[in-house]
């Protein structure tokens, strides 16, 4: 499977919100602001996840401070995505 590579950004169009890639190529169309924010942000929750996901495998595996330290870093990265992907802007 291939992936369209981040960053990916939500604009306003005339016929509702739009996703588009870096490079420039429409993602998806015809959106509420909601769902445009959440598919722009589907690249970086995706590498959030990934890197947090080894976090924990770390955290499991050895236990040590600075992997519980790495952890808690990666878990506040994934949250602070989530709320970008989630907020809505007036």
């Amino acid at each position: 499977m291939t992936i369209t590579t981040g960053p990916w950004k939500a604009y306003k169009a005339s016929f509702g919100w739009s996703v588009r890639s870096s490079a420039g190529d429409r993602l998806a169309q015809e959106l509420t602001e909601a769902d445009a924010r959440l598919i722009a942000a589907a690249p970086e929750l995706l590498e959030a996840l990934e890197q947090l996901g080894n976090a924990c495998m770390l955290v499991t595996l050895a236990g040590k401070a600075q992997d519980r330290e790495t952890f808690r870093k990666q878990l506040e990265n994934a949250r602070e995505i989530i709320a970008r992907a989630v907020e809505v802007k007036s």
